[in-house]
């Protein structure tokens, strides 16, 4: 009994032998062939998870191509304080004019008389422009105003003017009959809108609609580098499944060769059967179709892998190799926790917040707009006059000759503003859609929240699962190959053990891939994937750091730190204050804070919006409106 043991010993090892040999020789026949990087590119770049995803975040150009749009609304916020700046007006202008002051009659007749004395006295005649029959004047007036709009509306204008004088007429009794001089002034005026166009809901309402859109391109920017960093590392994992996937199917592949060859050992000796070896034909045959269809599934994963970094394998002559492995860990979660850390960090429910905030600000300017058009104006100047500018300006500052004015403008229009009121209308409209877009966002997240934790234990549960049964097909694939060696078992019995083995690793394999791609899903939901992966910033911190970038064009993102996350519970912190666009003027000095801006809480979100949803909503609306508006 012995000796038979160690006769099945001997003839196991002959085979692993055999089967070794086998290998070797398979490599060394399809060398020349095309199933490796190694004979495609020049050279291959093994990558670790950190590197990779550090390249990705370095260079990839759609995440740049957001953060150029954030620096692009923040310079649209800047050009909206031009409303607010100091504007300098400066003109000049010449008049020459000359006009009648009597009729033809009396013109003919005093010219006549003019004519008749210069005769009798021996003068020339006089000219056709006799004052006082005919007034003659060429002026040149200069201006300079600074002019200056407030955030509640108010427009004021700081002036001086000067005149040099030339006419032909005394300006009063006592003058020569041709009079030169020179005429200045300075003066303020005041322009104030009474009802509409006043208050900082009107004259602010596009610096506010920037400085939220500057916000909303800063939430673009996360949401993209969210998407972006979650679907490299999907590709990494990809790209690694696909390799092992080759690995197994050549190992396959050899397994296949080895039963081929005793298979037809075996019929040649006379121990076999034809159907044995036509079965090992037929094996080997699909599982090399099997082989190159992995070989190009790995090439379109290393492909895919490559373009989030700009890499393009047949143009750099390099090929990838990703040589870390989707490791699935228990992972604590906490849905109240999550939905909490979602409502604070989740860029999409923030978008949408930003969105309904454009909306109401836009909506309070159309109700600013409904009002009448009165104004206020009022102004004061003082004059002087003299022979030259330097007498002019001694008047002024001896006299000043003060000249006051005050009035009223009021427009109204006949048939109650209809263009005004459906601009309201439409306004009100977009609030209330934006208003149910954010509660829909809210609604999603929720249930999105709830199916990705069960998502996560379901993949964790069978990838655990799925570890057993890879232990059990290998051992089965052990026994059929010794049974197969002492002539127990068939080529079919063998190629079905190692079919099942192949299947079972690349579904436990499988597994792992999918758990990462739910973990991934849940962090984006929440809203915490660049926080778990040192990636996460504020809106001033990338305003500041990525000022310089912009100037001098670089290829490379600054201020990134990729950071492997290492996750065991979620949420993984406490949510990150993103900050805003700062609501300062630097002309003015006047701060003119947010416009309703509301901490997120499960709790008071919900009674909000319940609440919203109950009342008829008039407290918003003219009542003329309110009424229209009733069920």
């Amino acid at each position: 009994m012995s000796s038979i043991r160690g006769n099945i010993g001997v003839k196991y090892l002959i085979s692993k032998l055999f089967l070794l040999a086998l290998s070797c020789s398979h490599f060394i026949l399809h060398a020349g062939e095309s199933k490796d990087l190694e004979s495609m590119y020049s050279k291959t770049e093994e990558l670790n998870l950190r590197e990779y995803m550090q390249r990705v975040v370095d260079y990839n150009e759609s995440v740049q191509g957001k953060l150029l749009g954030f620096h692009a609304a923040r310079r649209q916020r800047m050009a909206e304080m031009g409303t607010f700046e100091p504007t300098l007006v400066t003109g000049a202008n010449y008049a020459d004019r000359r006009w009648p002051q009597a009729s033809i009659e009396e013109r003919t007749q005093g010219w006549a008389n003019e004519a008749l004395n210069a005769a009798l006295n021996g003068e020339d005649p006089p000219p056709t422009d006799l004052y006082p029959y005919i007034g003659e004047e060429r002026n040149r007036r200069y201006s300079t105003d600074i002019e200056v709009m407030t955030p509640v509306g108010t427009r004021v204008r700081i002036g001086a003017r000067a005149d040099d004088i030339k006419r032909n007429f005394a300006p009063s009794p006592g003058h020569d009959t041709r009079f030169s001089g020179y005429s200045t002034s300075i003066g303020i005026s005041v322009e104030q809108p009474l009802l509409r166009g006043l208050g900082f809901t009107a004259n602010l309402a596009s610096l506010r609609m920037a400085a939220r859109q500057s916000e909303i391109a800063f939430q673009d920017f996360r949401r993209e580098l969210m998407k972006v960093v979650s679907a490299a590392e999907m590709a990494y994992w990809e790209l690694f499944y696909a390799q092992e996937e080759l690995k197994l199917t050549k190992e396959s592949v050899v397994v296949a060769e080895t039963l081929l060859n005793d298979s037809q050992a075996s019929f040649d000796a006379g121990r076999g059967s034809k159907l044995d070896v036509l079965e090992a034909e037929a094996g080997l045959a699909i599982r090399r179709s099997r082989e190159s269809d992995a070989f190009l599934k790995s090439i379109e994963a290393m492909n895919q892998m490559a373009s989030f970094f700009g890499g393009v394998p047949r143009i750099n002559f390099t090929g990838y190799i990703a040589i870390d492995s989707p490791v699935s860990e228990q992972v604590e979660m906490s849905y109240e926790s999550g939905i909490n850390m979602a409502m604070r960090m989740n860029p999409d429910l923030q978008r949408a917040s930003l969105l309904k905030k454009q909306e109401e600000i836009k909506f309070r300017y159309s109700k600013n707009q409904r009002l009448p058009e009165l104004s206020l104006t009022a102004g004061v100047d003082l004059a002087g006059h003299g022979l030259d500018w330097s007498s002019a300006n001694q008047d002024i500052e001896k006299v000043g000759f003060p000249a006051w004015a005050a009035g009223v403008v009021l427009k109204v229009p006949i048939w109650g503003d209809v263009r005004k009121r459906n601009e309201m209308w439409a306004a009100k409209l977009r609030y209330m859609e934006a208003e149910r877009t954010e509660s829909n966002m809210l609604t999603q997240l929720r249930v999105g929240r709830d199916t990705s934790e069960k998502r996560v234990d379901a993949n964790y549960t069978t990838a655990r699962s799925l570890e057993r049964v890879v232990e059990f097909r290998e051992d089965l694939l052990d026994t059929r190959m010794q049974s197969r060696d002492v002539g127990r078992m068939d080529a079919r019995s063998v190629l079905e053990a190692e079919q099942d083995l192949f299947v079972a690793k690349l579904e436990q394999l499988r597994s792992e891939v999918e758990c990462q791609r739910s973990l991934l899903e849940l962090q984006l939901i929440s809203g915490s994937l660049l926080q778990t992966r040192n990636l996460e910033i504020t809106f001033g911190a990338l305003d500041q750091s990525s000022s310089d970038w912009v100037r001098e064009n670089e290829r490379k993102t600054p201020g990134m730190e990729y950071r492997v996350a290492k996750i065991t519970h979620l949420p993984a912190g406490e949510p990150v204050e993103f900050g805003g666009d700062p609501a300062g003027s630097p002309w003015l000095g006047f701060s003119w804070g947010k416009d309703n801006d509301r901490e997120y809480s499960s709790t008071s979100y919900d009674k909000e919006i319940n609440k919203k949803s109950e009342e008829k909503q008039t407290w918003f609306f003219p009542r003329r409106i309110s009424r229209r508006n009733k069920p």
